[in-house]
């Protein structure tokens, strides 16, 4: 190559322009808006923390402050996008000596449909991928002359792309392996342990960057997440503990959908040659194994990385641009082989580009999107001085965070985020360390008094969800715009004035505003949030934005679960249950539909469905007392009395405190008159719920009907106790009274509820057998 080629601008700027031209203007969705955060007040990003990113990203922000924080992060993504595809350019051009096969195949990966996507936004993935470039320029380059200084540049650059993404942590042994092999090969013998070691060693030095993190998170910066200060967290951060947790969480068939979208993006990404670049992998190279055999490693591992993290479908196609890079410089390969036989395809491979910037270019435009930007500001501007808000949700957790710490939104408000990982949260203990029930009881205990402390001072609670994960009496959400509003009393009403929802965001409508799946998820939940709020006083539109949420997105069950839940508690039944089917539909393992699809086929008395319903729940979560229940109340419906007990027991055997299961259980001993069983474990639960009235109406019924009159006037005297004023105990009372022959004192009671209530029907059918008249 010429040492001032001129095509190296044209490669690095035209994909420059374009990204720069479809920027977005400001925090988008998915890490966007904590990443941003994290690098403006140097803090703790999520794990591993990409200290090289957040650093980086800071630098920038010093030396070119010019715009919004958003909008610079945004450009440093673009810039790194650039640099990316002029590495790549420069690396074939190396390795084949072909400028249009190198530029066709370079121009592919820049507008390659998911690569594109991250150039736009602040994110990790283009700093990822350029500093792999390097690597795999460095490792070509030592492999033609050997000479063990650029391996050692390697060995650093590789180390510094680990503090960007921990993903390359699992390639690395191999690839350390393939370069012991290339040493022996060469026959470096004892100058081979030799560069190991000064490889490893400079490794090493590239992950200086993590000692930020604890030295950092010292600092308590508004976003630490992890507080990784202790040797013990530095390490659950580095190995990205809460993700191990969701690796092989899934039966091996359930992973078939991931793979597919696996090789769907590969595919959609490459104008679907991504499997001849595969092939071109495959090939031989001569004289440059190394390089092959190192993208072969990064394919293979990419592959396990996002086929096996986490649920389907896959929701960040981000994590597959490492193999979409591999194919692409397979393809170059393979386009060479090709290009020798037949030299007029060289002009030809430039089509695929052009094809691949008319198709994608427009569906990836950003420059006009503030629909998830303002989606965040609408939370923030419609509350009142002084308010508290819980938010939950990445998509609007971390937008909320830009707004409010990076340019000083409404500093009078205190936001708090329910899943403990960035904000001052008041939570304690570390969520990532404890079970989900222990943190749903820390949550409870915390926000109960929040919402104490704040009503007493007259200032209001907010959620951003409006439905609460824990069961509480001391307060209760209420639809209140696109909020839900802690109130401390049990009458529901309508909100203040300031709770009118807003019903549009900008550009929401506007077809030249392009949306993906993210965007459409935050417009879908927008309309969810709308029709709760709609349903007391504009039932007819609840319903019309329910309908829109659900055509919103068509990748979100869980948001077709919610909305069926809606449908459901307004009586909706035929609405809900076709909604719950479609949330199954898209994921079989949203167990949770096909429970909630069991309890209504089962009222509606469509027992086999039902049961169908309930075991396609147990199949994914057998461990899940909510499941056994449901199924013990079919079986209970259809007379199979023992093995309804027995799925009753498994229920309260995955959650011995659980009031519902309980409370049916004995429930069901009770329509079976089988009362000394339903006493049994009522006295056994009794310590769990001492003063609920439910319980003890239970208890006595089962005390009365096996005529224990002397045990049950002590429980009827413990609910006159708990409630003075209720009929029922009253009648109860008397009722015992009326066992033990005592008919003076039954007749008494039952005056005084007479007197009350004259017309009580099961007061004067007790009172006839006191032998007088009322």
């Amino acid at each position: 190559m010429k040492r001032f080629d001129p095509i190296l601008w044209v490669v690095f700027c035209l994909p420059l322009a374009i990204y720069i031209f479809q920027l977005c203007p400001t925090v988008y969705v998915h890490d966007s808006g904590e990443l941003i955060t994290a690098a403006y007040v140097l803090g703790i990003a999520h794990p591993a923390g990409s200290p090289t990113y957040c650093l980086v990203g800071k630098l920038l922000q010093l030396l070119l402050p010019v715009g919004p924080i958003a909008f610079q992060l945004n450009a440093m993504s673009a810039f790194w996008a650039a640099l990316s595809v002029l590495l790549f350019y420069v690396l074939i051009r190396a390795i084949l000596g072909n400028m249009l096969i190198s530029l066709s195949c370079a121009w592919i990966f820049a507008f390659s449909l998911t690569f594109w996507s991250q150039a736009l936004v602040a994110e990790v993935y283009t700093l990822m991928i350029c500093l792999l470039l390097c690597a795999c320029f460095l490792i070509h380059s030592f492999s033609q002359n050997d000479d063990p200084r650029i391996l050692y540049c390697f060995g650093y650059i590789w180390g510094l792309l680990m503090t960007v993404h921990m993903e390359f942590t699992l390639m690395t042994p191999l690839i350390w392996l393939v370069i012991g092999h290339h040493l022996v090969e060469r026959k470096h013998g004892l100058g081979t342990i030799k560069a190991l070691f000064w490889l490893s060693f400079f490794f090493l030095v590239g992950l200086l960057p993590y000692l930020y993190l604890p030295l950092r998170s010292v600092h308590n910066p508004v976003i630490d997440w992890g507080n990784p200060e202790t040797m013990a967290l530095f390490i659950d951060h580095l190995t990205a503990r809460t993700v191990q947790q969701r690796m092989f969480a899934l039966d091996w068939v359930d992973y078939v959908p991931r793979l597919t979208d696996y090789v769907r993006i590969i595919l959609e990404d490459t104008c679907y040659l991504g499997l001849a670049g595969m092939v071109g992998l495959v090939l031989p190279w001569p004289n440059k194994n190394v390089l092959r055999y190192l993208l072969l490693i990064v394919l293979i591992i990419d592959a396990g990385f996002v086929v096996l993290l986490d649920q389907v479908p896959i929701q960040s196609e981000a994590y597959a641009i490492p193999s979409v890079l591999a194919v692409c410089l397979g393809l170059a390969g393979l386009g060479q082989k090709i290009a020798q036989k037949q030299e007029k395809l060289h002009v030809l491979g430039l089509i695929l580009p052009a094809l691949l910037l008319i198709l994608n270019g427009p569906q990836l435009n950003r420059n006009s999107n503030f629909i998830v930007s303002d989606h965040a500001l609408n939370i923030v501007y419609q509350v009142p001085p002084g308010s508290t808000i819980f938010s939950r949700e990445d998509n609007t957790t971390f937008v909320l965070l830009y707004h409010h710490v990076v340019e000083k939104r409404r500093s009078d408000l205190t936001l708090f985020d329910t899943a403990h990982n960035v904000f001052h949260n008041p939570y304690g203990r570390l969520f990532h360390l404890e079970s989900p029930s222990q943190i749903l009881a820390i949550r409870q205990n915390v926000e109960e008094k929040i919402v104490h402390q704040k009503s007493k001072a007259g200032l209001h609670v907010l959620y951003t969800d409006l439905e609460l994960p824990f069961s509480t009496t001391e307060f209760e959400l209420e639809p209140c715009g696109i909020l839900g509003l802690a109130y401390r009393n049990s009458s529901p009403s309508i909100g203040p004035t300031w709770c009118n929802p807003i019903t549009s965001l900008r550009g929401e409508h506007d077809p030249a505003v392009t949306k993906d799946w993210m965007t459409r998820a935050v417009l879908a939940m927008f309309y969810y949030k709308l029709a709760q709020s709609r349903w007391l006083t504009e039932p007819d539109l609840a319903r019309k934005s329910l309908k829109l949420a659900a055509t919103r997105n068509d990748a979100y069950p869980e948001l077709q679960y919610m909305i069926g839940r809606s449908f459901q508690k307004h009586g909706l039944i035929e609405d809900a249950i076709a909604q719950y089917e479609r949330a199954q539909f898209m994921s079989k393992r949203l167990w949770q539909a096909s429970v909630q699809l069991a309890y209504l086929r089962a009222q509606q008395g469509d027992y086999g469905r039902a049961m169908k319903n309930a075991k396609q729940a147990l199949a994914y979560n057998a461990t899940q007392p909510e499941i056994h229940q449901i199924i013990a109340l079919i079986l209970a419906k259809q007379g199979k009395h023992v093995e309804a007990e027995q799925y009753f027991q498994q229920a309260l055997s995955h959650d011995p405190q659980s009031y519902q299961i309980s409370y049916n259980f004995v429930r069901f001993y009770l329509d079976r008159n089988d009362y000394r069983k339903g006493e049994l474990l009522l006295l056994e639960k009794r310590d769990l719920f001492p003063e609920n009235t439910q319980f003890l109406e239970l208890l006595f019924q089962a005390q009365a009907g096996q005529s224990s009159w002397q045990s049950a006037r002590d429980t009827a005297a413990a609910l006159c106790a708990l409630d003075p004023d209720s009929h029922s105990a009253k009648i109860m009372l008397a009722q015992a009274f009326l066992g033990l022959h005592q008919d003076s004192q039954a007749c008494e009671l039952l005056k005084q509820v007479l007197e009350q209530e004259p017309d009580h029907e099961q007061a004067l059918a007790f009172h006839q057998r006191c032998g007088e008249r009322p």
